[in-house]
Parts: structure tokens; C-alpha cells; sequence
């Protein structure tokens, strides 16, 4: 689908299609997303491709929080840098904070081995960086909602600490 040249065009039909098929729960539609999404590793621009299709999708949608939902549930695994970008555009088009509050702006699940304090501290970090791209009182509820998040992932980090230093005396 990414080596067409109408690739625009064809994704979103196939979207539109999922979207509006019967019977297709949410869970299946991310996946069906997220596989829609995935690497194709014979295809050198499909980061710019996808990234493409992205903004045009949020541009076209902005004002549907479930399409936002799931397309935001469909990259929450992909890297920082990808979802900030697609997180900007989609408050450069709305800026509801009831939206912004309802999307999966970070993975749901997550795992690691050894210590989880280095993940958690790079949770930290990318929200704070989220917060600083969100300037003015337009934002300000976003950022509190950001900071909140960052507040509970320090508190983990807390916990953790303290979890780890007794297993590592227990």
C-alpha cells in the first residue's frame, strides 16, 4: 500500500472502511491500525509516509475523538519523538482540553528488565517535554493534566526506589 503513489488515496479508504464497518470493535480497529502502520523495512520514506498520513488523517478528523483515540492507541508505541509530532498537530488543529484529556498520549503497558526507574524517568521527560511545547493560558489546563502525570510517575519512581533498596537489604 506505501509504494503507491496514490498511497494517500488508498489508505484512507481502507481507514474509512474499517471505520465504518459493522461490528468492528475499538480494540480490533487500533490493531487493525497499528498493522496498517507497521514497518515495511523494503520501503525507504515510509516513516515520512505514514507521518504523512498521520497529519492528513488528524487534519481530516481532529474533531472525532474516537478516530483521534484510536489512532492515537495505534502509536502509542512508536517513538517520542513521532508522537509528540503527531500530538502537536493534533492540538494545532484542537485545542479542547476534554479532548486532549481522553487521548492515549503514552503507552499503556510497558516492560523493562532490571530497574523501572530509568523507564519511568523517560516517561518523565517526554511528558515534560510535551508540556513545554504547550505555551500560554490556551494551554494551561494541558500542562496541569501533564504535570499531574509527571507527579505520579516521580511518585512511582519513589516507590520503586524504596521497593528496590529493601529487596537489595532483604
Amino acid at each position: 500500500m506505501w509504494k503507491r503513489y496514490d498511497y494517500l488515496t488508498a489508505i484512507n479508504e481502507i481507514v474509512n472502511y474499517l471505520f465504518n464497518a459493522f461490528n468492528v470493535k475499538r480494540l480490533d480497529l487500533i490493531q487493525c491500525v497499528e498493522e496498517l502502520l507497521e514497518k515495511d523495512k523494503s520501503i525507504n520514506d515510509i516513516t515520512d509516509k505514514q507521518d504523512t498520513w498521520i497529519n492528513h488523517f488528524i487534519e481530516e478528523r481532529h474533531k472525532d475523538l474516537y478516530s483521534m483515540r484510536v489512532l492515537f492507541s495505534a502509536i502509542t508505541n512508536w517513538s517520542d519523538v513521532r508522537r509528540k509530532s503527531a500530538l502537536l498537530k493534533f492540538i494545532s488543529n484542537n485545542d479542547s482540553f476534554d479532548d486532549f484529556e481522553k487521548l492515549p498520549i503514552e503507552p499503556s503497558s510497558w516492560s523493562y528488565s532490571g530497574s523501572g526507574i530509568p523507564y519511568m524517568q523517560a516517561r518523565i521527560d517526554y511528558l515534560s517535554s510535551l508540556a513545554a511545547l504547550l505555551p500560554g493560558v490556551k494551554f494551561l489546563k494541558h500542562r496541569q493534566k501533564i504535570e499531574q502525570d509527571i507527579s505520579i510517575w516521580k511518585e512511582q519512581i519513589k516507590n520503586t526506589e524504596i521497593r528496590e533498596l529493601l529487596e537489595y537489604w532483604g
